[in-house]
């Protein structure tokens, strides 16, 4: 049976590191499908009169704080 020194166990982890990385990688990024369907124009024009809604509602029932020059706190 062959011994095998740790120092050996390093260097053999270092000269295939990059490799399994790049494997681990792969796979990652081809289990991950995104959505690439773009909305349609009626769809987006929806969209937004919702949130305006929204917003104006939160607005006319004070459920909107300023917390700062460039930030506000919506509550739900």
């Amino acid at each position: 049976m062959r011994k095998i020194s740790l120092d050996e166990i390093d260097e053999r982890i270092e000269e295939k590191l990059n490799k399994v990385n790049l494997q681990i990688l792969q796979t990652i990024q081809s289990e991950r499908k995104s959505s690439t369907k773009t909305r349609s124009l009626g769809e987006r024009i929806a969209l937004d009169k919702l949130a305006i809604a929204e917003w104006n509602k939160a607005i006319k029932y004070v459920k909107i704080k300023r917390l700062g020059p460039n930030r506000l706190y919506f509550e739900y």
